[in-house]
């Protein structure tokens, strides 16, 4: 064998390895769920790529999150924007215009959720919308620990894009 064919064969198990790791669940997660259905989901790996729902003025919007048991978690909220940001030292990236605005601190319980691919805990927050007037897109996140699949570390979830209509 030739030492070109070992070297594409080692690039290819490295890339094999890479969207493996990438697509694990983690444990720092959220789903938003609206009037019109739930969005997101528990256990989702990070993707800069938002979630989308849409949301009316007065109306609930339940927020469950997972994350490591015993362990804090914030949920933000910011302005929509192109792209994310990584932050040194914090697993996935920023997904909103900062400053972001903090609405909710809370601890998870300290027994996993059965079922979850995560294992993790979970907990839910729920808050009317305020009077917002139509097309308003806000980007919404979760900050948490993550020891799932990279040992402990801070993480953000995948965003959740919500428009107002």
């Amino acid at each position: 064998m030739n030492l070109n064919h070992v070297f594409v064969a080692a690039i290819a198990v490295a890339g094999v390895q890479q969207v493996a790791v990438a697509q694990m669940p983690s444990q720092v997660s959220m789903c938003i769920t609206t009037a019109i259905g739930p969005c997101g989901g528990l256990c989702q790996p990070f993707d800069c790529a938002p979630n989308y729902t849409l949301v009316s003025s007065n109306e609930d919007m339940h927020f469950d999150v997972a994350g490591t048991p015993n362990t804090p978690y914030v949920l933000f909220v910011g302005i929509a924007v192109p792209g994310c940001v990584r932050l040194p030292g914090i697993e996935g990236a920023l997904a909103a215009w900062t400053p972001a605005a903090t609405f909710h601190i809370g601890v998870f319980g300290s027994s996993n959720e059965p079922g979850l691919a995560c294992f993790a805990a979970t907990d839910r927050y729920t808050m009317k919308v305020p009077v917002v007037i139509p097309g308003v897109d806000l980007r919404y996140q979760m900050l948490g620990v993550n020891r799932w699949d990279s040992g402990p570390a801070i993480g953000f979830s995948r965003p959740i894009e919500v428009r107002t209509r």
